[in-house]
């Protein structure tokens, strides 16, 4: 779930690339490989064989549209088009990871729920600073902004209060790194300090979220958990 989450946000992150002319030919080749790794997440969520049929029937609904969303036609959409989807769909992930969480461990599925949140909010500042460099603009888009920040900053935090081993703090460490190099490239409410910064977004978002998903496929195969 969590490869969902952050990949619906680095979809539209990578399209928005694009149309703001920041390195487009690497936005270009990342978002074919997203894309197949989006899919590929949603092939491995579809075979889960403990699906309930109401959480199936869910998923089948949401494959449907993440399919629209995920193909080429992308790039043929509006800009406005194509973030208000990818609020839907995140928002729409959120929700069936919250059921599909309890039926683990209740405090192993809230710190892969909080890893999740970080890497995909991490993801979405990004995607909002180049929606609004690419043309996008409304109140909404401001406030969305601060309001990722203090998401990522807030799930990022928490995920240092939990128990984890050494190869699993490691990745945190790494994402940790990474968050204090850019922070001072951001203004206090989440937007770059200049366009110049720009292509550095683009990429410590991608190592942010790559270093937290590896966080959470090793916490979910030691069972790590918990609060220190």
């Amino acid at each position: 779930m969590a490869e969902l989450r952050v990949g619906i946000e680095r979809l539209a992150k990578l399209h928005f690339e694009q149309k703001a002319g920041q390195d487009p030919e690497r936005a270009r080749r990342q978002l074919v490989r997203e894309r197949d790794r989006v899919q590929a997440a949603l092939r491995l969520l579809q075979a889960d064989a403990n699906l309930t049929p109401s959480q199936r029937n869910r998923v089948g609904s949401l494959a449907e549209s993440l399919g629209e969303f995920a193909g080429p036609g992308l790039n043929q959409e509006a800009a406005a088009d194509v973030y208000r989807d990818s609020e839907a769909l995140v928002a729409r992930l959120t929700f069936l990871s919250t059921a599909l969480a309890a039926r683990d461990d209740a405090a192993l599925g809230a710190l892969l729920d909080l890893v999740a949140r970080a890497a995909a909010t991490a993801q979405r500042l990004g995607k909002i600073n180049f929606a609004r460099a690419g043309g996008l603009r409304s109140r909404t888009l401001e406030v969305d902004t601060a309001q990722a920040l203090i998401e990522f900053r807030s799930a990022l935090d928490a995920i240092g209060t939990q128990r984890l081993d050494e190869a699993t703090r490691n990745e945190l460490t790494l994402a940790q790194h990474q968050w204090i190099m850019l922070r001072p490239s951001l203004a206090e409410d989440g937007s770059v300090r200049d366009a110049q910064h720009l292509k550095y977004l683009a990429t410590t978002t991608d190592r942010i979220a790559e270093s937290l998903l590896a966080l959470a496929r090793r916490a979910a195969r030691s069972g790590l958990s918990g609060p220190t």
